[in-house]
């Protein structure tokens, strides 16, 4: 009885570490979006007065020089025509200039020619510069004066307090005229300040721009310089982020600054004074900005844009300069940058509202995790399930009442499905049927608990189907002897035909009448002795398959009665339990049909030959034989060989087709046992020649007595002659014999007597086929009659050609390597008599190969199972020969499988012991065993298999069984074994002896 606690909705409170996670993730989904929203707010409006900011210093760069350069214009300086008087003024224009600290220099330019110009030494480098100007110079005035006609120039040193160092002459300098310059022109043709187009300034070869004015009086040019690149770096100061763009432009997209400087990597090697090509902007993402300001009118406004795959800020804002012109500011940031911090404080308030909701996590979590441990149990035994692991129950407690009950069910669940699947596994891993079903019926009673139990299955008896008791068990032990009787299927028991016609599981209670009536006419009583306690139920289970076809039935004895939960189960279980026998039953119906064919094939081939009838059936046997010696052998290569159930499928499959080739080969060549021999034996067309040749030698013999020559003398020379002829013919049948030794002298003779002639009066182009008739007429023009003929010839009409040849190419391709003769056939009769060995000629003995080429072409049409898949190597390998010589692959031992190894021996000790073939006498097993000890020797067949097939006495076995007595003669097996072997042989005979 499980142990019931409180509802499970006294925990619902739970829920509410969900309600917390919840609205604790909405409201920081909130506040990260406004938050957002707001700090993109502020940073967008700080870029705002970063970009002012940036434009209000560049146009007061541009400013401070023009009021510098006005400031000067008015003093008094300017009107001073000498040049000495000119040099107290110094100590105003080093003033002004020292409060301008981004101009690159200020200098005025006198009607006269004269020019002073004051510039800043900052750095040792630029002092350098300047002619080694004095370690503590901070200032130098560059002195351009006409005096007397001539040009003077000096440099004249001031440090950082304005005191003068000292003076340097420099010719060079004086030769400069400041008149021809483009800003002094432009000046004095302005009455207003202007701004020059950049151009290379003439003392420090840099690029920059001039703002000029001329003086009140009209008498000087006063001008400031601003350097390109001191203004890239002044742009610099202004690149708040690591990737911000920034560029001055001027109206025609000329970049005048930038802060990459790309004036200054554009612009090199220019003449001093030469007005210059600014290079036009390049950067994709600055002309995105210029181009959506323009197309949406937002100059002087910050807004956003997408170029080169990322979201940028961007302003574009006008420079205003002297003489109305402008330069315009470019300046874009990325969004992320610009909003790096604003992220950052983002992802710290993020973490601090993490930090809150991990606290109230763990806090829920402990308190769940103690109310969740059952639960937690039952998810890993339910792994355990999905896992198909069904070995423990579930015994976790909980103060859940909802979880027990479910536990509950959990070890009823657990429990079904392990016995659901051993029996699947039973019904997969047992191959025999009779194991099957014993193990079957034993798997059920534990199930149930049953005392006993028995299994009917459908079988046809005298035409009709019954009910026959297949296994009977008591416990786990089979009952052999029983008194259960088959049940005909048209007079079953009536409970049987209930539960069959219900197709339900039928319940009988003990001492009932229809119980009482069951066990009698079934033979259930005779069980009741043979248990140790009394059983009160019998259950009737029918058996059906997927048609719902009867396939047998279940009886149980039991001593409780069937639940309805086991009702079911073993309503499933049966359902399986009969699909599988009949599986099991369609395949033993299938391998028999199967059998059947190989049984009707190999007939068939014995049955063509009355001369070969017995071969098919009695090489499996040797074939078998052979293979229980390797499978019992405990030495040499063979040791390991085992005899498994679907190795003896393969022997027996291959054993009994591996001649099926034969079909195809005419049965003339398989039984031929003459020579001359085709589908008749043409000794006797030739015997019948011979006649006629007697018959013209008694003629010729009258013909001569006719007239007149002696009668005695005609008499001994035809006696002469005629025992010639029959000598002749004599020899002529002893060579038509496959065993007569054909050496030079017969064949000489054969080749003498052809040479003799007779006389055909009829034509032998009449009454024949039309195939026959085209072969005669391939010789030519037909003979005039009477017509002499030798009396044996090799004719055309003997020749059979060879109509394709495609067939032998895709052999070979194959990998067979039987060469193949140019003729089909050669019937010549002098050509077939001079065969040295056997009666069949090269075109005979290719067509009787060839069937093995044929076998292995037919079984490779066949689907074999897996296990079968070596049949064709087996069965097509017993022409092979171990050094490689044999056909029709030319296999060596290293590439044939010991089965077909086998499948050689026993295919040569058939063929030598038959007493069947027309064309030898069967050899006794002395005989035939020094045949084969020669051929292995000569590495025809495999050397340890062969002393296995001696050693373990398979010749004897297959003797006594299917030999004439005759045949069996005296053996020691010694003789024919091999060193190896010998040596084997008698280690092991001596430790029998001892």
């Amino acid at each position: 009885m499980p142990l019931l606690g409180y509802s499970y909705r006294f925990y619902i409170s739970l829920a509410f570490t969900l309600l917390v996670l919840i609205l604790g993730s909405v409201f920081s989904t909130l506040f990260y979006y406004q938050s957002k929203e707001i700090i993109t707010d502020l940073t967008s409006k700080a870029f705002g007065f970063t970009v002012e900011d940036t434009a209000y210093k560049t146009t007061h760069l541009f400013e401070s020089a023009e009021s510098l350069v006005d400031v000067v214009a008015s003093h008094d300086i300017t009107n001073v025509l000498n040049a000495q008087d000119r040099r107290p003024h110094f100590k105003f224009l080093l003033n002004s200039f020292a409060k301008s600290n981004n101009i690159s220099s200020i200098y005025i330019a006198y009607d006269d020619g004269d020019f002073y110009l004051v510039r800043r030494l900052p750095s040792k480098s630029k002092r350098t510069s300047f002619h080694d100007a004095p370690e503590n110079t901070r200032y130098v005035i560059q002195i351009s004066e006409k005096d007397n006609g001539k040009t003077m120039g000096e440099y004249r040193y001031y440090d950082n307090k304005l005191n003068f160092i000292s003076v340097k002459s420099e010719h060079r300098y004086g030769l400069f005229d400041p008149r021809t310059r483009h800003w002094y022109q432009d000046a004095m043709s302005q009455n207003q300040a202007i701004t020059a187009d950049p151009y290379v300034f003439f003392t420090t070869k840099e690029i920059g721009t001039t703002i000029a004015q001329k003086s009140s009086s009209t008498r000087a040019v006063i001008a400031a310089d601003i350097s390109l690149t001191q203004l890239s770096d002044f742009l610099v100061d202004f690149k708040t982020t690591e990737n911000a763009k920034v560029a001055l432009l001027t109206r025609g997209n000329g970049v005048i600054a930038s802060v990459d400087n790309t004036i200054s990597t554009h612009l090199t090697n220019l003449t001093p004074n030469t007005a210059i090509r600014l290079p036009l902007l390049k950067d994709e993402v600055l002309e995105d900005a210029l181009m959506s300001s323009q197309s949406k009118q937002t100059k002087n406004s910050l807004y956003q844009l997408t170029s080169n795959h990322k979201n940028w800020f961007s302003m574009v804002r006008n420079i205003r300069l002297p003489n109305n012109s402008q330069y315009t500011l470019v300046i874009a940031i990325p969004t992320n940058e610009l909003l790096s911090d604003a992220t950052l404080v983002l992802i710290k308030s993020i973490s601090w509202m993490v930090g809150l909701l991990a606290f109230v996590l763990v806090f829920t979590n402990k308190l769940a995790s103690k109310l969740a441990k059952p639960i937690y149990a039952l998810v890993q035994k339910t792994d355990q399930i999905r896992t198909f692991n069904f070995n423990k129950d579930f015994n976790h407690k909980s103060s859940v009442k909802e979880v027990n009950l479910l536990s509950d069910a959990m070890n009823k669940m657990n429990a079904t499905i392990r016995h659901f699947m051993e029996m699947n596994k039973l019904l997969a891993e047992e191959e025999d049927f009779s194991n099957l079903q014993e193990a079957l019926l034993g798997k059920i009673l534990q199930i149930c608990d049953a005392k006993a139990g028995a299994l009917y299955l459908i079988e046809d008896q005298d035409i009709e189907e019954a009910l026959v008791p297949q296994i009977i068990t008591i416990g786990q032990q089979q009952i052999r002897d029983h008194k259960l009787v088959p049940l005909k299927r048209n007079n079953l028991p009536d409970a049987i035909q209930q539960a069959i016609n219900e197709q339900s599981i039928i319940q009988l209670t003990q001492n009932k009448d229809a119980h009482r009536h069951f066990t009698f006419t079934t033979g259930i009583d005779s069980l009741s002795g043979k248990l140790d306690t009394s059983w009160q139920n019998l259950v009737i289970v029918p058996l059906f398959n997927r048609k719902t076809n009867l396939v047998g039935c279940l009886i149980l004895l039991m001593d409780h009665s069937l639940d309805e939960h086991h009702q079911a189960f073993i309503k499933a279980i049966s359902r399986k339990a009969a699909l599988s026998i009949e599986t099991r039953q369609l395949i033993q119906s299938q391998d028999a049909l199967f059998d059947s064919f190989i049984m009707l094939l190999a007939s068939a081939i014995d049955g063509k030959s009355s001369y070969t009838a017995e071969h098919c059936k009695r090489v499996p046997e040797i074939m078998k034989l052979l293979a229980k010696a390797a499978d019992v052998s405990r030495h040499g290569p063979y040791a390991d060989f085992k005899l498994t159930k679907n190795t003896q499928q393969a022997i027996h499959v291959a054993a009994w087709l591996h001649d099926c080739g034969k079909i195809t080969t005419p049965e003339y060549v398989i039984d031929k046992a003459t020579k001359l021999e085709t589908i008749y034996d043409r000794i006797h067309e030739i015997r019948m020649r011979f006649e006629l040749v007697k018959k013209d030698v008694e003629l010729d013999m009258y013909k001569r007595q006719l007239a007149g020559e002696d009668p005695q003398q005609l008499a001994y020379e035809f006696d002469k002659e005629i025992r010639i002829i029959d000598e002749e013919f004599l020899l002529i049948a002893a060579c038509n014999q496959g065993d007569t030794v054909m050496d030079n002298w017969t064949c000489e003779q054969i080749e003498k007597i052809s040479k003799r002639k007779w006389t055909r009066t009829l034509s032998d182009r009449v009454g024949v086929s039309q195939v026959e008739l085209a072969r005669k007429l391939r010789s030519g023009t037909t003979p005039k009659l009477p017509t002499e003929e030798y009396l044996l010839a090799d004719k055309e009409e003997h020749k059979i050609l060879r109509e394709n040849n495609k067939e032998h190419e895709q052999h070979k391709k194959l990998g067979f390597n039987l060469k193949q003769p140019e003729l089909m056939y050669n019937r010549g009769e002098i050509y077939s008599l001079l065969v040295k060995k056997g009666t069949l000629n090269e075109e005979e003995r290719y067509k009787i190969n060839e069937h093995i080429v044929q076998s292995s072409l037919m079984m490779e049409q066949l689907c074999f199972p897996k296990h079968l898949k070596n049949v064709p190597e087996i069965a097509c390998g017993h022409h092979e020969k171990m050094d490689g010589t044999g056909y029709p692959k030319g296999l060596t031992s290293e590439q044939m499988s010991p089965l077909a190894k086998m499948m050689a021996i026993a295919d040569i000790f058939e063929a030598l012991t038959s007493d069947d073939r027309p064309y030898k006498k069967p050899n006794t097993l002395s005989q035939s065993l020094s045949i084969m000890s020669k051929m292995r020797d000569k590495q025809h067949i495999d050397s340890e298999l062969f002393d296995l097939f001696v050693e373990n006495g398979v010749y004897k076995e297959y003797a006594v069984k299917y030999l004439d007595e005759k045949q069996i003669d005296s053996i020691q097996p010694e003789e024919f074994l091999s060193e190896k072997g010998k040596l084997h042989y008698f280690n092991a005979t001596s430790r029998f002896t001892n």
